[in-house]
């Protein structure tokens, strides 16, 4: 799945957790992520980086050229909207809502439903946040993103 230079990088962002913001980490974490190669690369960042949005990470990822409607909905769905929130983690999930719902992610290249997180809809979920998006069937597995050699 993962190359070793892609497992690398992946290893040296989630090394950045420890930063307060991306400003903190300074560019090189930005440059990890402009480095990224392909959605399914992205994908793997998606579940490794904090859910604190004033990190600025998860921007990043929703932000990257790569990312499609299945990321977008992986991030949406495992910061689960039906719960309470503070204000900015209410107001990613209200952003990530409007790009799906606008189109912004027309994409869908990983296989995705928000059963997989065992979330279920809490009523106020638009439709399109809903569905099971097809695609091709990466694992939600740290283990991949660890592992010593590629698998």
């Amino acid at each position: 799945m993962l190359t070793e230079s892609q497992r690398n990088r992946l290893q040296t962002i989630h090394s950045y957790e420890w930063a307060e913001s991306c400003n903190d980490a300074d560019a090189n974490l930005s440059a990890l992520y402009s480095a990224i190669e392909s959605t399914e690369e992205l994908w793997f960042a998606s579940f490794i980086i904090p859910l604190d949005p004033g990190k600025g990470q998860l921007s990043m990822v929703l932000d990257h050229p790569a990312c499609d409607r299945s990321i977008a909905s992986f991030i949406y769905w495992t910061l689960d909207p039906c719960a309470a929130h503070d204000e900015p983690v209410s107001l990613l999930i209200a952003e990530i809502e409007r790009r799906i719902v606008s189109g912004h992610y027309p994409n869908t290249t990983i296989r995705f439903s928000p059963s997989m997180l065992k979330r279920t809809a809490c009523g106020r979920i638009p439709d399109d946040l809903c569905q099971t998006l097809e695609g091709l069937e990466l694992p939600i597995d740290y283990r991949e993103v660890f592992a010593s050699k590629p698998t």
